[in-house]
Order: C-alpha cells, then sequence, then structure tokens
C-alpha cells in the first residue's frame, strides 16, 4: 500500500472502554468511518443504499417492489451510524479490537471484530433466520461446544475506489494480529465474498491456524445467488 496510508489501531477490554474509544475519536474520523460505511455497503454485491419501510429489505433503487413502496429512507443514515450503531458494533464485541486506515487524515478504511460465546453470536446474528438450526449446523460440522468463546470478525469497511488494492488485507492481517495478541484460539466470521475468503484463509494457515468453511444449515441468505458463508478458524497444537 501507498506510504500515504497511515492506520491506527485499538484494542480494548470491556463494554466501557469500547465506548471510550470512539467517543474520543475526532469527528473528522467518526464521519469518514460513516462515509465509508456507506459506499462500501451501497456498491456491490449489497447494494445496500436504501431500506423499506415496511418489509425492511435492503434495496438498490428507491423503489421496493415487493411492497410497491418509493422512496424509501437511506439505508445507514450517517446520524444513525455515529450516534448509535458504530459503538453497538464495537461494545457487543469485547475484548476486541479498532484498527482504522487514514489518506492521509481521511478515513478510508476501518475493521472490528472482538470475542463472544458462538451460541450468543448466532443468536443475535442469525435472530431473523433459524438461529437453532444454524447453531446445531455449525457445532456439528466443526465439532465445537455452543459455549466457546470465539473472535468474530464483525466489520471490514474499505472505500470502494481503494478496494482490491491491497489495503483489504493489511487490515486483515492487522486483525489477525490484534485478534492473537488478544488471547484468541478460535476466530470466525460470515460473508458472501469468496475472495475475502482466500485472503483469510491465507493469513490464517500461516499463523498455524485451520480454517474450513460452511453455509449453515437454515441460513437461505443470498446476494445475487452468493450464499453467505460462515468460517471459523482454529489454533492447532
Amino acid at each position: 500500500m501507498s506510504s500515504e496510508i497511515q492506520i491506527s489501531s485499538f484494542s480494548f477490554t470491556a463494554i466501557n472502554n469500547a465506548v471510550d474509544i470512539f467517543s474520543d475519536l475526532p469527528p473528522r474520523d467518526k464521519i469518514g468511518m460513516a462515509k465509508t460505511y456507506q459506499s462500501a455497503f451501497g456498491g456491490p454485491p449489497w447494494y445496500e443504499r436504501f431500506v423499506c419501510g415496511k418489509c425492511g429489505n435492503f434495496l438498490k433503487l428507491p423503489f421496493c417492489t415487493s411492497c410497491l413502496l418509493a422512496a424509501p429512507g437511506e439505508a445507514y443514515p450517517s446520524g444513525w451510524l455515529i450516534n448509535k450503531y458504530f459503538t453497538e458494533m464495537l461494545s457487543a464485541f469485547t475484548p476486541g479490537m479498532l484498527a482504522i486506515a487514514r489518506q492521509p487524515d481521511q478515513v478510508i478504511g476501518f475493521t472490528t471484530g472482538g470475542f463472544i460465546s458462538l451460541d450468543k453470536l448466532v443468536a443475535e446474528k442469525y435472530s431473523s433466520q433459524e438461529p437453532d438450526r444454524i447453531l446445531n449446523s455449525i457445532t456439528e460440522y466443526f465439532s465445537i461446544t455452543p459455549e466457546v468463546s470465539v473472535f468474530y470478525d464483525n466489520e471490514t469497511c474499505i472505500r470502494p475506489d481503494l478496494q482490491e488494492k491491497g489495503l483489504g488485507s493489511e487490515l486483515s492481517q492487522i486483525r489477525i494480529d490484534r485478534t492473537v495478541s488478544l488471547g484468541a484460539v478460535a476466530i470466525c466470521g460470515r460473508t458472501i465474498n469468496r475472495p475475502w475468503l482466500k485472503v483469510k484463509k491465507r493469513q490464517l494457515l500461516t499463523l498455524g491456524f485451520s480454517f474450513a468453511v460452511l453455509v449453515p444449515a437454515g441460513d437461505l441468505f443470498q446476494v445475487d445467488g452468493n450464499p453467505r458463508y460462515f468460517y471459523l478458524a482454529q489454533k492447532e497444537y
């Protein structure tokens, strides 16, 4: 990556610590994170630019074909991201980490994640589907218990014009290094992005983790025919 890109990373041990780290960021960083989040999820492959106020579906265009509702709301309003979501994003997974990339003083990407038990993760992230079935599918496939503590790769957002240029890999490696320093022996995440899975696999295998991928039974979420994968890396001894 260009030497002009600077990355700051933080670790936090508890909810109040996570909240303080975000609160102490300068306003330009908070606004930059919001713009990066909006642009990243507003582009391919998600196209989450609008949200239907009736059915809650995310939309590429300002019209819901399911509800025949025009002029839906903005998918991720800046005020909501800054004042609510980002704080919840960090505090939901502790201990955890946050890394922010700037060029030169403008946020162009960030990544975050933290610890949670597997059963609580599934209950939170798959609440609109069949969480019990999904949890059983994951525990059986990976031969782990529902109570196991995992580090969840929560969010990685990069400005679209800088995607596929190495920044994602760099942020991923920083997150993995922080994760290992926090004592993680199991790392997991969800994605519909197959190239991203290859990056994660290469990086984690290099550090002595196993790596496997599953589309859990009961998770029917897809984007343009691409299923959502659940990956799990476990430290091998």
